[in-house]
């Protein structure tokens, strides 16, 4: 599970994000402006969560990040006025 806070001061923004696996895309949004505000004067803040259940199948060392994509010239912030996380938990079946 993990979660993107982000701010979105200005209208036509947005970003998308996706969970990496080492170099694969194991979740990635079904839009490419996942999150966006269009009209003048608009303004967004918020928390995104995403949740994937992992079967990596390995016992080697894997290691597990975001990646934003920001479309509209770069103009969202994150982790302004609170923090971004990834819990991981490994599940015995």
């Amino acid at each position: 599970m993990s979660g993107i806070q982000y701010n979105m001061k200005t209208s036509n923004r947005g970003f998308q994000a996706r969970i990496m696996r080492d170099s694969t895309a194991i979740q990635e949004p079904n839009n490419q402006k996942e999150h966006y505000i269009n009209g003048s004067g608009a303004e967004a803040h918020g928390r995104s969560s995403y949740m994937y259940l992992d079967t990596p199948n390995t016992t080697s060392q894997i290691t597990y990040k975001m990646q934003i994509y920001v479309d509209g010239n770069n103009a969202v912030t994150f982790n302004e006025s609170a923090y971004s996380y990834i819990y991981a938990m490994e599940v015995s079946v």
